[in-house]
């Protein structure tokens, strides 16, 4: 309802009309306002032809009565398009002279795009090789750090980051999370951290497959997006489980058990650190196990058994402060990250 107690013609009109409102008060919001300026067409035997020109007509009427006088004078600026592109050109030339003016104030920004890369990965997800450029997701990764940190702090260091296909997910854990969470000092109880990153279904052979492949991942076994990503535990080699089948056995039959050769091997990592630095004390190393496009789980093709076995594992390994699992999945209307 407007001040004068008469409705906005419409939920447009309402944004249009309360920004200009407001910057007639303030030096903000600036407002840009484009008008298409050819008719819509409608079919004469087409039943809604009547409600598009009604439409068109409230149309007409709201910028005669909020951007012209009745002398037909502009009261307000606005801006016509001719087409989808016309009015594409003139809103990044908009933008662009907007930043220069209210944010770069003259100044020229260079970006180094051979050092650093490109910001603007089009639909391919971001991994760590992009923390750098991984901008605009600051408060979304504090927020899912300090509550992965409290479920540690309860015992259980397992976050589900869920959310609408295509909002980013894979990017926020890969770029944003899993980076940042392995910055020496954000966790101060842990000196060292090693990560595994894996899909359900990218090994052959099901989801234990593709988690026990990618427990033994070296440094030269980590894709080239995921550059930089600290690599995964090809120190188990050493144990008695040296091939991802052998290990996958351990995982599907072994129980609580199937940890024992991972905390083992952390443990001589650390060791192995301790002595090369000298300390003198012992060094945590601890594991983060990022688990994308959880959905994959519940395909047809997914053996049931397989299915059950890799969803209580992260039970056995969630239990144990030293390892720190993180899925990614898909549902649409739910919280961004929880644990």
């Amino acid at each position: 309802m407007r001040p004068d107690r008469v409705e906005y013609p419409s939920g447009t009109a309402y944004e249009v009309l309360t920004a200009m409102a407001a910057r007639r008060e303030n030096p903000f919001p600036d407002i840009f306002v484009f008008r298409h300026t050819e008719p819509p067409s409608a079919r004469l035997d087409d039943p809604a032809a009547g409600q598009v020109r009604d439409q068109w007509q409230r149309l007409k009427n709201f910028f005669d009565t909020w951007f012209m006088t009745e002398q037909g004078h502009f009261q307000a600026a606005f801006h016509n398009f001719e087409s989808t592109d016309d009015f594409e050109q003139q809103l990044e030339r908009l933008l662009r002279r907007w930043l220069e003016d209210k944010v770069l104030h003259g100044r020229s920004v260079l970006w180094p795009i051979t050092t650093k890369g490109s910001p603007f990965r089009g639909l391919a997800s971001f991994g760590a090789k992009h923390a750098a450029v991984f901008f605009g997701r600051g408060r979304d990764i504090s927020r899912a750090i300090d509550e992965w940190k409290e479920a540690a702090e309860r015992g259980t260091p397992f976050l589900l980051v869920i959310g609408a296909s295509g909002a980013g997910k894979s990017s926020l854990a890969r770029a944003g999370l899993v980076p940042r969470l392995t910055v020496s000092g954000v966790v101060p109880e842990v000196d060292l951290w090693r990560v595994a990153a894996l899909r359900p279904s990218e090994v052959p052979g099901g989801p234990i497959a593709s988690l026990a492949t990618r427990l033994l991942d070296s440094a030269g076994d980590i894709p080239e997006a995921e550059a930089g990503r600290a690599q995964a535990l090809p120190e188990l080699v050493e144990s008695d489980f040296r091939t991802p089948a052998e290990l996958g056995e351990l995982l599907r039959h072994a129980g609580a058990a199937a940890v024992t050769p991972v905390i083992r091997t952390l443990d001589r990592i650390g060791e192995i650190e301790r002595n090369r630095q000298g300390f003198d004390r012992p060094v945590r190393v601890d594991l983060v196990i990022l688990i994308d496009q959880l959905d994959e789980l519940f395909a047809a093709d997914v053996d049931a058994a397989d299915r059950t076995c890799f969803a209580t594992l992260p039970g056995e390994y969630g239990s144990l402060p030293r390892c720190a699992p993180t899925f990614t999945s898909a549902s649409s209307g739910s919280p961004p990250c929880s644990p």
